[in-house]
């Protein structure tokens, strides 16, 4: 897994990997020049006039050591510092130094003049407030030499982007490229600041992982890490886990046909669903394979108790709420479910679960929801859903979604998939959380988050699961396109990831 970091993560990893480890600030700000003139040199072939803009702190620092770097290999640099010298750091005031030894001069202004690649080093991860002044029209100034050409690259993090939360602060740079100094930063990656950042890769630059590792790490799988679970020749379908869906309503069937099909896909052994009488024949044409157990609207209570028990005695895993709908019927089957003795360790709870737990205080504090249970219980909410649940809207939600995941996850004891455009899992207790970076907006269509549940619910991981469900449609937006990806298509595409 890779650690992806915020801002005092990062500041106490620089203090540790001095004062714990001494690797000083100086052989770490040379391993970053030489990093970022790789990369410039690697993404511009031959550039031969570069633009460095650097604010006054160690980011401009890494700036000014690059411009020493690429003079020597007779590139044509600008070294522009934006503010005065007498608020440069020590050890930027050290390079700037170096570089006038080197007969290179220092500008106070960004020249009119083109040229093929611009780095800006104006802010790192401390930045907490919002561009003004000479720092917003520097910033400004960088986006006018890329809407002409230039090819631009930002240091560890795109100036005016919040390390934290992604935030624009004010107004930010708009880069091609973000080489992040040891490793990638929150705001780089979630929205909006990922809009910002082009392509981040993540620069090893002597700070060791131990200087940054903890409890409470958000991590991110290596793209290596993400694989289907294996399978063993002496095996049988029982071999593979049996998932029950406590899905669908009177004629509403296609969420369930969705969830359970992804969980076959994924390498489910078997998997029966539990649902509406009227459904069985759609069920039975779309997904032979299920196993099918009923109920009538007009069920009987110790009927409806005694069929559910035993689909729940069969079961190894439970995915319930995608399109269960929330009347009287719907809630008295999440009752007897929150409250069986039988529910099987890992539950998966979406959709129409939610927001009957949302509405009703006495599913979410009784049954499975006992601490001492023992039980792997996984929320999938969008943040729509994730809204009902805490009472925060959509708007705050998304400008800190890593927290208020982790948040909810440790108040309740549940691991917690916060789905959007970057999908967070906060691990039951709350303390640790990993970030999904793959998948694309194609998947933004009907259905995909039933398909998401299904995967969850046959691998029993919460975390993997999201990685899955992403690499499948990266698969199948390169078969089909953005829009014309449907949640089907994500399904079939599981096929096509290593186990």
């Amino acid at each position: 897994m890779e650690i992806i970091t915020g801002s005092e993560q990062m500041k106490n990893a620089d203090i540790k990997t001095s004062e714990e480890f001494h690797i000083s600030s100086d052989v770490l700000m040379e391993r970053a020049a030489i990093e970022l003139r790789n990369a410039l040199e690697n993404a511009v072939e031959k550039p031969e006039a570069v633009l460095i803009v650097c604010g006054p702190g160690n980011n401009g620092g890494d700036g000014f050591a690059l411009g020493r770097l690429l003079s020597e290999r007779n590139i044509s640099v600008d070294c522009v510092l934006v503010g005065s010298r007498e608020k440069c750091s020590e050890l930027e005031d050290r390079q700037i130094r170096a570089l006038e030894a080197l007969g290179q001069s220092i500008l106070y202004e960004i020249p009119d003049r083109a040229y093929d690649a611009v780095v800006d080093a104006l802010f790192g991860v401390s930045l907490n407030r919002n561009l003004e002044g000479i720092f917003r029209e520097a910033v400004e100034r960088i986006n006018l030499l890329k809407e002409r050409g230039a090819f631009v690259l930002s240091v560890d993090i795109a100036s005016g982007i919040n390390a934290d939360t992604g935030a624009v602060m004010g107004v930010a740079v708009n880069a091609d490229l973000t080489l992040a100094c040891g490793y990638k930063k929150i705001g780089s990656l979630v929205f909006p600041g990922a809009q910002y950042s082009g392509r981040v890769v993540a620069a090893n630059i002597g700070i060791p992982r131990r200087a940054v590792e903890s409890s409470d790490s958000l991590t991110a799988f290596e793209p290596y890490e993400i694989h289907l679970l294996a399978r063993y020749a002496d095996s049988n379908k029982g071999s593979y886990g049996k998932i029950l869906f406590v899905c669908g309503s009177k004629e509403i069937c296609g969420a369930a046909i969705l969830s359970a099909k992804a969980a076959l896909k994924c390498g489910a052994g078997m998997v029966r669903i539990f649902t509406h009488e009227l459904n069985r024949n759609a069920i039975i044409t779309a997904l032979p394979e299920a196993l099918i157990t009923t109920y009538s609207t007009d069920i009987a209570e110790d009927e409806l108790t005694g069929r559910l028990e035993d689909a729940l005695r069969w079961s190894s895993a439970v995915v319930a709420g995608c399109g269960l709908g929330t009347g009287s019927l719907a809630q008295s089957i999440m009752q007897r479910l929150v409250n069986s003795v039988n529910v099987p360790k890992t539950v998966v709870l979406d959709a129409d679960a939610l927001n009957m737990i949302a509405a009703n205080d006495e599913l979410l504090y009784s049954g499975i929801f006992d601490k001492k249970g023992g039980r792997r219980i996984i929320f999938t909410p969008h943040v729509g859903e994730m809204s009902i649940l805490t009472g925060k809207s959509n708007e705050e939600i998304k400008a800190d979604s890593i927290n208020t995941a982790k948040m909810y996850a440790r108040h309740h004891n549940v691991t917690l998939c916060l789905k959007d455009a970057r999908t967070v899992t906060a691990m039951a207790g709350g303390r640790s959380a990993v970030l999904n970076l793959n998948g694309n907006n194609g998947m933004a269509t009907a259905g995909s988050g039933d398909v998401l549940s299904g995967i969850i619910g046959a691998l029993g991981d919460a975390a993997l699961g999201v990685a899955v469900h992403g690499a499948a449609g990266d698969i199948a937006r390169r078969s089909h396109g953005l829009h014309a990806m449907t949640a089907s298509d994500i399904i079939e595409a599981i096929g096509h990831i290593e186990a």
